[in-house]
């Protein structure tokens, strides 16, 4: 009997231990789910989707890959939220890595995650036509010393001016050479030459007031030495390869493609603004002859929802005076104002078209006192930098920066200041990173810079005093297919400064922890899709 009561137990308490193992796996298996139908319900695809810090979403992931054996490898189904469809352990897996994995990879921002497909605004150079010529450039440059053998000639184009006309564009530039040649005593000459040059190039379609981009190579130096080598006949052979662009506003498809580094438009707006002003003439004047004005010295600031704009009208009056003189006073008149620009953030981009409607004036009946009212219409756009895989087409050729790669790098900067004066506490230290500057060499970026430290400490009579510091620092940051000549992009952040007082008080240590992200582009040719997009928007 006593044999019996023992094997019972024993069977009890391994049926109630497998309830207990089956009702956890269970519960990892709907907090498995729970995180499935979390990454389905803010997917990038969705336009209406809310973006997500990377570290909330590494929480998530770790969150789920914590509980990877019990959801992945001892279920065979789990009930998904969406649909109440059952999902295989296998594919579960798959799709909540694929969404992590999309997440953290293609089209975000410097610090947010984008949306990966759908139709985007965005504000980006259009390839309006480009072309090739070669120039052949011929002198005979008497030396100083004739020569019995031309050692190196090193040509560089210099001073390169472009100037876009109707379907042409107008080249000038320099080709600045050096020489070195030996002379009759076997003494190795310098002498130099400069080519002023210019001629135009067939652009068909571009108009003043786009941009140009002028590439020059020299492509082959010939010498020879003539009049017993005391001149030197040279011809240089330069291609020049010339693209013009428009910088215009347009939707595009946002997939399949290469990432591109583009600014998207977050909104635009315009507002009309009265500046008027009272000037008072030098000598009375019979008559106002014209008044020509211009907005200069515009400064603007983006905050949130609205974009400060100031600046000086810059007016020139041309009046009549009493003796039938005709007169110039110039008037410099600011003005301050505000554009409504929903979804504008402080930060972001912005460009400013300020346009003169109307100038109205009115002249006092002495003739000395002008007033005057302008009338200004001022354009903004806001726009913020980010990355994009375009969906690539036939229809519109683009020139933008495709991103290569980027990655970021932390680094410790420890240093030692000695205070003017003791101090009995540090009360805030500012610190910005200035000068930078970078070299690209292959799969690297080196960085040099400076942080500049406003340190405010509180001395032994209780007053608050300031000391300046500069440190300067130089690092570099792994960067797998970057070459020299690409354009790398440096976003410094002052993460973390701790300030220590060392006895007697007079001595700060500090430690900054700096991270430097590092994006790496190079400027290519893509092309896209034209999207027609309908009066109420993308997908009407």
């Amino acid at each position: 009997m006593f044999e019996i009561f023992i094997m019972v137990g024993m069977m009890m308490g391994f049926i109630l231990s497998n309830l207990y193992l089956l009702q956890h796996w269970y519960r990892e298996a709907w907090q498995g789910a729970g995180m499935l139908g979390w990454l389905r319900s803010n997917s990038i695809g969705q336009r209406s989707s809310p973006t997500i810090s990377r570290e909330e979403l590494e929480k998530q992931y770790i969150k789920v890959m914590q509980n990877n054996v019990n959801i992945f490898e001892n279920l065979d189904t789990v009930q998904s939220f969406e649909g109440g469809e059952g999902l295989r352990k296998g594919d579960l897996k798959v799709e909540v890595e694929n969404k992590i994995q999309n997440l953290l990879e293609g089209g975000r921002s410097m610090a947010d995650v984008k949306q990966q497909t759908g139709i985007e605004l965005v504000k980006v150079p259009v390839v309006i036509g480009e072309n090739t010529i070669q120039q052949m450039f011929v002198t005979d440059l008497a030396l100083n010393f004739c020569a019995i053998r031309v050692r190196d000639v090193e040509a560089t184009i210099q001073d390169i001016t472009a100037t876009v006309i109707n379907d042409k564009v107008i080249i000038q530039g320099l080709v600045y050479k050096q020489i070195f040649f030996v002379d009759e005593n076997n003494v190795v000459r310098y002498q130099t030459e400069n080519i002023p040059f210019s001629f135009f190039i067939d652009i068909p379609g571009a108009e003043p007031g786009m941009d140009v981009k002028v590439h020059p190579i020299i492509e082959h130096i010939k010498t020879d030495l003539l009049d017993g080598g005391c001149v030197l006949h040279q011809k240089i052979v330069v291609e020049f390869f010339v693209i013009v662009t428009d910088m215009q506003q347009i939707f595009v498809e946002v997939g399949e493609g290469p990432l591109v580094k583009l600014e998207k438009v977050v909104g635009e707006n315009s507002v009309q603004t009265l500046v008027p002003s009272e000037l008072k003439l030098p000598v009375p004047a019979t008559k106002i002859i014209e008044i020509s004005a211009q907005v200069q010295d515009i400064i603007c600031e983006v905050i949130e929802d609205k974009v400060i704009v100031q600046g000086i009208v810059h007016k020139q009056i041309f009046f009549i005076g009493e003796d039938n003189i005709e007169r110039h006073i110039g008037e410099d008149v600011s003005f301050s104002t505000f554009v409504d620009v929903p979804g504008a953030e402080a930060g972001q981009n912005y460009q400013v078209e300020p346009t003169i409607e109307f100038i109205k004036r009115e002249l006092s009946e002495d003739g000395i006192i002008l007033v005057q009212e302008v009338v200004l219409d001022i354009f903004v756009r806001v726009t913020e930098n980010v990355q994009l895989n375009l969906v690539t087409g036939e229809d519109i050729l683009l020139k933008v920066p495709e991103v290569i790669n980027e990655n970021v790098r932390q680094i410790l900067l420890e240093n030692t200041v000695q205070l003017p004066v003791p101090a009995i506490e540090i009360k805030e230290i500012n610190a910005t990173v200035i000068d930078v500057q970078s070299t690209i060499i292959n799969d690297k970026v080196i960085i040099h810079g400076v942080v500049h430290k406003q340190i405010f400490f509180i001395d032994e009579d209780n007053i608050e005093r300031h000391l300046a510091v500069d440190i300067p620092f130089s690092t570099f940051v792994e960067v797998p297919g970057a070459k020299p000549g690409m354009k790398a992009d440096i976003s410094p952040v002052i993460e973390f400064i701790k300030p220590e007082l060392v006895a007697p008080s007079d001595i700060l240590n500090q430690r900054i922890v700096i991270e430097i992200f590092v994006r790496v582009t190079q400027s290519t040719q893509i092309s896209i899709p034209e999207v027609v997009v309908g009066p109420y928007g993308p997908g009407a």
